[in-house]
């Protein structure tokens, strides 16, 4: 499993998050994982996303099925957390969603997430890039690592 960061580097940057061309901040993740891509897009849906997504929470629950204007929820009472959002853009190598955290005081206004899937050789590397407040990136980051090495994981 390889991880890359926005930096092209090889390596996953744990340190401050950067910005894209327009100066949102945003946390960017790239995982490898060693499988089809049809294989990794179908394990972000409802029914693929509790062998990597929080599955440490028996009672986490998936409403998850990509569409443009379908709203999606996880969440997790034993977890004590959950997120939400609508689907903004669908299509076989990209999701881009609003994000809500159910229980983030702060947060004023919608973050916005954009996973992309591209093919190479024998694997499909998925991008996660999470726009949000900065005080968020580096927990979000971290989040997203958490569920990414999973992912690859189960491959």
């Amino acid at each position: 499993m390889a991880h890359e960061g926005s930096d092209g580097t090889g390596d996953v940057p744990r340190g401050k998050p950067g910005s894209d061309a327009t100066g949102s901040d945003v946390a960017e993740m790239i995982v490898a994982v060693a499988a089809p891509l049809a294989s990794v897009r179908a394990a972000w849906t409802s029914e693929g996303m509790a062998a990597w997504w929080w599955p440490m929470f028996g009672d986490t629950t998936y409403d998850f099925t990509p569409a443009v204007g379908r709203s999606w929820r996880i969440a997790t009472a034993e977890g004590g957390f959950g997120a939400r959002g609508e689907f903004l853009d669908v299509d076989e190598d990209l999701i881009v969603l609003t994000w809500w955290w159910e229980t983030d005081e702060d947060q004023t206004e919608a973050d916005t997430v954009t996973v992309s899937f591209a093919l190479g050789v024998g694997e499909t590397q998925v991008r996660v890039a999470h726009r949000a407040r900065p005080a968020a990136l580096a927990d979000l980051r971290e989040g997203w690592l958490d569920c990414l090495e999973r992912l690859a994981a189960q491959y």
